[in-house]
């Protein structure tokens, strides 16, 4: 079955998003976190804070099994092996984005 890795995905996803809500408030982003989507996170994003924004959550989400050891230390992701790969993209709804580049 499939769900192993739908789980794996899940828990991933649910580090990622506290570590980037964490790194939101540390740098003062307006910027709000609305949706999840399977294993992907949706924002609506404040004018100007795109390209920061964009670049903290692609350093969060690529790094987030080496990044959860100080956040969640008793939870072991040293099984996780497979390089992670964050893709952007922006738009005002699903059927409009494009892939965004930072």
């Amino acid at each position: 079955t499939n769900m192993p890795i739908q789980s794996a995905a899940s828990d991933v996803l649910l580090c990622a998003l506290i570590l980037i809500d964490d790194a939101k408030q540390d740098y003062g982003f307006k910027s709000l976190m609305v949706n999840t989507v399977h294993d992907s996170c949706m924002f609506d994003v404040v004018p100007g804070e795109l390209d920061d924004l964009a670049f903290l959550v692609r350093e969060i989400m690529e790094n987030v099994v080496e990044l959860s050891k100080d956040r969640f230390p008793k939870l072991d992701l040293s099984w996780f092996t497979v390089p992670l790969a964050a893709d952007l993209e922006i738009g005002s709804h699903y059927g409009n984005l494009i892939k965004y580049e930072c």
